[in-house]
């Protein structure tokens, strides 16, 4: 490659200047960074003598641009996700200018809602999908694909190009509306897992606990992300590459309000798998097909879920696992009781905004005439269990739900379906009071 820029360089027209575009700049780097951190640190080292392949490409094309000489090399166009391998060659490449976040591309990396809603007229015939409309196809995709912003001054989110379209292939190809979690999103829980080892325990269950809450990471990017000056990312770090590898996104309105960056998760695929790595952490796997029929039918019982999850607890966890074990945590078992059971009239919604707060359950119900649940769901260790701790816990459980079913939020979801409310606490496996608030 060196000849050949020479050669261009002594040969070229006057006026003749290459244009070089590299897509995925990143790709198998990044592969290994969520892998094995030291051999990421290898191949973008730029300790002297130890200068690899990466640092010395960069610093190749740079050395033939016509800006710093008389080099055949006019412009650059480089793709990517993160900006962190480039960052971890310093010098070898700082003639760049990240264009990521400017306002003007936002639109670049992703569908708009006018060019997706063109894009389904262009491809989708609803003559042959029986029952299906274009409303519903769009419902579902905002609220799985859609939610990212790049720029803090964006007019609108974009949806994820590469979900939208396997999303509608696969509508076409089945003829029927096909469910968003079959769509493979080339990420997944042990990639996750595999970045936020990247910074501190500290900072990793600061960030853990935000996502799972729903609350706004409120931060300032970080000109730079250099892993080679540094064994681990800070907190602005981390969140800086979590944003670019789209796991979280910039939230615009709490940024508009807060002066400050702030992050949240993007949508529902996304929620879906760092409630995936949440399980993995505290070593649960869920079983599939459990019988909630007296749940979702008019008998409206949760009696079946209460005992499948203290059969969980007891079954599925190690002891490890139940020393560290929190509300957070049994809110991540009744989720997945309920996704997973048989038959799946049952959908559950962790942390929902009611629009006063965001409850711990939401529970909706598609079977004809079945009742809605909101739980809310409070968790005790062994060695705290007391009566007065219980009814302590009891009685935040019920001012919540009084609080939550007050938002409008809420009762938009509900509709004219029936609500029930349960204010639920576990002693360790033990459901010791589930009393239904009325």
């Amino acid at each position: 490659m060196s000849k050949f820029l020479r050669n261009f360089s002594r040969n070229a027209k006057a006026g003749d200047y290459l244009y070089v575009i590299i897509d995925e700049y990143d790709h198998f780097a990044n592969e290994i960074l969520t892998k094995d951190k030291e051999s990421f640190k290898d191949i973008t080292s730029t300790a002297e003598g130890h200068e690899v392949l990466i640092k010395q490409f960069y610093a190749l094309l740079k050395s033939n641009y016509r800006g710093n000489r008389n080099g055949g090399i006019d412009r650059f166009f480089i793709t990517g996700v993160s900006s962190v391998s480039l960052d971890s060659v310093k010098s070898g490449f700082n003639i760049a200018t990240n264009i990521s976040s400017k306002p003007d591309f936002q639109e670049m990396i992703g569908f708009t809602h006018d060019e997706l809603s063109a894009i389904i007229d262009e491809t989708v015939d609803f003559s042959q999908l029986s029952g299906v409309t274009k409303e519903q196809i769009i419902n579902l995709m905002e609220e799985n694909f859609d939610g990212f912003s790049f720029s803090e001054d964006a007019n609108e989110q974009i949806f994820n190009s590469n979900l939208c379209l396997a999303y509608l292939d696969a509508l076409i190809s089945r003829k029927r509306i096909p469910d968003p979690n079959e769509i493979s999103l080339n990420d997944d829980a042990g990639k996750l897992r595999g970045m936020l080892s990247l910074c501190e325990d500290d900072v990793r269950e600061e960030i853990v606990k935000a996502m799972f809450n729903k609350e706004p990471i409120v931060t300032k990017l970080p000109d730079k992300m250099n892993l080679n000056s540094t064994d681990y990312f800070d907190k602005a770090q981390m969140i800086s590459l979590l944003y670019h590898l789209g796991y979280l996104t910039i939230d615009t309105e709490a940024t508009r309000e807060e002066g400050i960056s702030s992050f949240v998760i993007p949508n529902k695929i996304y929620e879906k798998l760092f409630l995936d790595y949440c399980r993995q952490a505290i070593g649960y796997q869920a079983d599939s097909n459990k019988d909630l029929a007296a749940m979702y039918e008019e008998t409206a019982d949760i009696t079946p879920l209460l005992e499948t999850i203290t059969e969980q607890i007891e079954n599925k966890l190690n002891p490890q696992s139940l020393g560290k074990f929190s509300e957070m945590a049994l809110q991540l078992i009744c989720d997945s009781i309920i996704n997973n059971s048989r038959k799946r009239q049952l959908t559950s919604y962790t942390e929902f905004y009611t629009g006063k707060g965001f409850a711990d359950v939401l529970v909706k119900n598609t079977y004809p005439s079945g009742h809605y649940f909101l739980l809310e769901l409070k968790y005790l260790h062994k060695k705290d269990d007391s009566k007065s701790a219980v009814e302590g816990k009891f009685a935040e459980a019920r001012e919540e739900i009084e609080k939550y079913r007050e938002g409008t939020v809420l009762k938009e979801k509900v509709g004219n379906r029936p609500l029930d409310s349960y204010a639920i606490v576990f002693v360790g496996s033990e459901c010791r009071l589930c009393k239904k608030i009325n």
